[in-house]
């Protein structure tokens, strides 16, 4: 997933796009690409709990406004 999120990059380095996180957990994926990608604009979905309240204090703690 992280060799796909970065030549994503390398060919979209420029442009702004959208990137879905279905199953998110505490968002890595989502936090990779959005710190990667400061044009991206990330959803992250997370139906469990304990997992979501994880991936809100990551979004948070990183200061990202883009997820």
């Amino acid at each position: 997933m992280i060799e796909w999120i970065n030549r994503l990059h390398m060919n979209n380095k420029d442009k702004n796009f959208v990137f879905y996180d279905i199953g998110a957990n505490i968002g890595i994926y989502s936090l990779y690409t959005a710190i990667l990608h400061k044009n991206s604009t990330g959803y992250s979905f997370e139906p469990e709990a304990t997992n979501f309240s994880s991936l809100c204090k990551n979004i948070v703690n990183n200061n990202l406004k883009n997820i």
